[in-house]
């Protein structure tokens, strides 16, 4: 009987759960109904990481992983903070940098969230809470915490193991997000190789998540 690997579980079942809650499953039924706003601030961000939330421990314990191997620490460090800061600030200039050399803005996340919307304060205010907080989250969660955890869990945590798994889990953090254009796929991959080496360097889910945060709201939503 055929079995996903343990270290494919928590990816392939965002992928499931974020396309049943995108606009080619509940959303088209739920998103006109409760606005905009409701749909993006209470609804999709909540139940996808409520469902992750309840993932995790059921797949870390099938691979017998600690959930401290995938970053779960109580309290935040400063250490963390500064290593989020310096990670964000990384970031931004990559994007900046591949903006200038393609001619083109890679910072579309709002624009395609708020298609077909009116940019009112409500709106806003979801865009915000999903572009802003809840999908990095997520992401972390998943990409950093979860896949790149669990490659190493799997086949060991070698330098050059660690290289790959981290151009793996970033080629699938790049590849989610389709934008359609090439330079954004390269933004992301540099990104995602940047928050991995975040969380190597940290042993901290947190501080890749603050850093998301930061870069995330930087780029949609102040610069």
């Amino acid at each position: 009987m055929f079995r996903i690997p343990g270290f494919l579980q928590l990816p392939l079942y965002f992928l499931l759960i974020h396309v049943f809650l995108s606009d080619v499953g509940v959303a088209r039924v739920f998103k006109p109904i409760f606005s905009f706003y409701w749909w993006y601030l209470l609804a999709s961000p909540g139940i996808e990481l409520l469902l992750f939330a309840a993932l995790i421990p059921i797949i870390a314990k099938r691979v017998d992983m600690p959930l401290s191997d995938i970053g779960f620490h109580p309290g935040v460090t400063l250490k963390e903070v500064a290593s989020a800061l310096g990670a964000a600030v990384l970031c931004y200039p990559l994007a900046s940098i591949c903006n200038l050399v393609s001619k083109h803005d890679m910072n579309t996340g709002l624009t395609v969230i708020l298609k077909g919307f009116e940019r009112n304060d409500l709106n806003m205010a979801g865009a915000f809470w999903g572009l802003g907080i809840m999908g990095p989250i997520e992401e972390e969660i998943v990409f950093r915490g979860g896949l790149l955890s669990l490659l190493c869990a799997y086949w060991g945590k070698t330098p050059v193991k660690k290289a790959l798994f981290a151009v793996a889990s970033s080629l699938a953090f790049a590849f989610v997000h389709q934008t359609g254009h090439p330079i954004d796929y390269a933004v992301f991959f540099l990104s995602g190789m940047i928050w991995s080496g975040l969380f190597f360097v940290t042993g901290s889910l947190k501080a890749a998540i603050i850093s998301h945060c930061i870069y995330n709201i930087f780029a949609g939503f102040i610069i």
